[in-house]
């Protein structure tokens, strides 16, 4: 007990001796995570501007005031703390995954993050992430909640935020037009620039969805192939027809040695009779993006998400024709694309044929599982 409050007491004393005003707060934390969550952007800037260490200074300068004047629209007492302790503890996450596994946070990552599992992500929960968070996240968070905010009169709190707001601006646009010719080639030429810097990247990703969310709310879905039939082969009669589509869509084709890969990354499948078609792309590197737009009827080119929800897609066709059409799949983060992709036809048991697809199904284990297989033998015939 009185260790406890020695330790305390020092604590207190240092908190109560060295409040801080909202706006140094804010300053101080774009500063910590400007030096602690870029290493990706800082190695980025370091090969774009080598030999000119003077554009460097300056567009980092324009982005630092750009991204207090954001900041400052919350920089009042009774906010900004939580804010940015918010701030600190979603930087250290992404900056993890940006530095460690190269994966940028955009509005296609968020989308995906927000419909996963846990079963499906849990296995990007590691030592190396818990402890990157706990030193960059938790512990800076938790410093920044026990500051104490320097008392101002109503004026100073509101004026300070506004004046912060006016300056930073026009920093930011005096120091971006200084060399706006430069600075401008880099940003369209170098997109992978801005993608890494934290929190920018996350939280424009974050505003992007949101938008994206709001105008696919309330969607009129449009019917495609409502005349669908049956072919002649269905009305002849004879066995019914199975027919198993097997929607592997995480495998990259880069590494397929089907496709002149140089480690033998296909050997069942190049045991099989199959038809290797190498000159396909998908429709992007997420499954938010690639698998409704492999069920949909645009091509890579015409495909976005808000074309892929406001239009049926071949599974509704398929009902249409009246074929049984179920979705099964061996990943979780699927259940809301397969709402989104079969409307309803996918719960609408019609006759004895249907489609059968599986997701991340891996070249190297391109079988039915055993759970698969006892369910096929219970389809009735």
């Amino acid at each position: 007990m009185t260790s406890s409050s020695s330790i305390r007491k020092p604590f207190s004393r240092l908190r109560s001796a060295t409040p801080v005003s909202p706006v140094v707060l804010t300053m101080l934390t774009i500063i910590f995570v400007f030096c602690t969550d870029n290493t990706t952007f800082w190695s980025i800037a370091a090969d774009i501007f080598t030999g000119h260490p003077l554009s460097l200074a300056g567009y980092m300068s324009a982005l630092f005031f750009l991204t207090l004047s954001a900041f400052s629209f919350l920089a009042f007492p009774w906010i900004v703390k939580p804010f940015l302790g918010f701030i600190v503890f979603l930087s250290s996450v992404t900056s993890y995954f940006m530095d460690s596994l190269g994966v940028i946070i955009d509005r296609d990552m968020i989308q995906n993050a927000a419909v996963t599992t846990f079963t499906e992500s849990k296995h990007l929960i590691t030592l190396g992430f818990v402890t990157h968070v706990v030193v960059f996240g938790i512990l800076p968070a938790i410093v920044l909640l026990s500051v104490k905010i320097k008392s101002q009169g109503r004026l100073k709190t509101f004026g300070v935020p506004v004046l912060t707001i006016l300056l930073s601006l026009s920093l930011f646009a005096g120091l971006l037009m200084a060399d706006l010719k430069s600075y401008a080639s880099i940003l369209r030429e170098r997109k992978d620039f801005m993608s890494s810097f934290q929190p920018g990247a996350p939280l424009v990703g974050a505003i992007r969805y949101v938008k994206l969310m709001s105008r696919t709310a309330n969607v009129t879905v449009a019917p495609v192939g409502q005349d669908a039939k049956k072919g002649a082969s269905y009305v002849m009669g004879g066995k019914p027809v199975l027919t198993i589509v097997v929607a592997g869509e995480t495998a990259r084709a880069q590494n397929f040695s089907l496709n002149g890969y140089g480690v033998d990354t296909n050997p069942k499948l190049a045991m099989l009779p199959i038809i290797n078609f190498s000159d396909v792309s998908s429709c992007g590197t997420a499954t938010a993006v690639s698998l409704p737009c492999m069920f949909s009827k645009y091509g890579r080119d015409d495909f976005s998400y808000e074309k892929g929800v406001s239009n049926e897609n071949l599974v509704d066709v398929l009902g249409y024709a009246g074929l049984h059409a179920e979705w099964w799949d061996n990943n979780t983060g699927d259940r809301v694309f397969r709402i989104a992709l079969c409307r309803g036809h996918l719960r609408t048991r019609r006759t004895t044929s249907f489609v059968l697809s599986a997701n991340v199904w891996t070249e190297y284990s391109f079988r039915l599982s055993r759970n698969m297989h006892r369910r096929l033998q219970q389809i009735p015939f």
